[in-house]
């Protein structure tokens, strides 16, 4: 009979409100060490959302639509616990900075105190996507900001939707003509003002 390979599941948990291609980055490099991420979106009832679990969780699949090596999932409480009940051997967490270390670091104590058994694996996110965050993300998409290329497709389009663009402005055609007695009459307004 067979040896049946063992396949080395890792999670990755977040909020991921909305996910981010820094995001994506981090999974396609732990799927370079992994058989199998599960992207495993945090109910948090205590933290306020822009998109409800189950949104972030739509839009998440369609971000990795016929990904097999790719789940996704929903999960609140102790993540040991739900590493351990999903057969994980790890736990992957995305570093963008030096200061992001200090509280992953002490995380990862944490949960290993709590399991032995799973590791947390800390992985740098591409130069490109260092600078991006879920809230940076948030922010823009409300004041304007396009952010088309720091999510994927689908999220930008939620986005949009929570965040809708602003109308441009249209430019009046205006008369030259008039424009230029409007400009004479301001000049020569100043002059009487300033006793000219």
């Amino acid at each position: 009979m067979a040896d049946k390979k063992i396949s080395k599941i890792a999670i990755y948990p977040g909020s991921f409100d909305p996910l981010t291609n820094g995001h994506i980055d981090i999974i396609e490099r732990a799927l370079e060490i992994f058989d199998q991420v599960i992207i495993a979106v945090l109910h948090n009832p205590s933290k306020k959302s822009l998109f409800t679990m189950d949104e972030r969780v739509v839009m998440i699949k369609q971000s990795f639509n016929g990904t097999k090596s790719v789940l996704v999932d929903s999960f609140g409480g102790l993540l040991v616990d739900y590493a351990k009940m999903k057969n994980a051997v790890a736990i992957i967490r995305g570093m963008r900075a030096i200061s992001d270390f200090e509280s992953e670091f002490q995380m990862a104590l944490m949960n290993r105190k709590l399991n032995k058994e799973v590791q947390s694996v800390f992985l740098m996110t591409g130069f490109r996507w260092i600078f991006t965050s879920s809230s940076i993300i948030k922010e823009a998409a409300q004041f304007g900001g396009d952010i088309s290329d720091m999510v994927p497709k689908a999220v930008h389009q939620k986005m949009l939707e929570k965040y809708p663009p602003p109308p441009k402005k249209k430019k009046k055609n205006r008369d030259p003509v008039k424009t230029r007695i409007q400009d004479i009459f301001l000049i020569c307004k100043d002059c009487l003002l300033k006793g000219q």
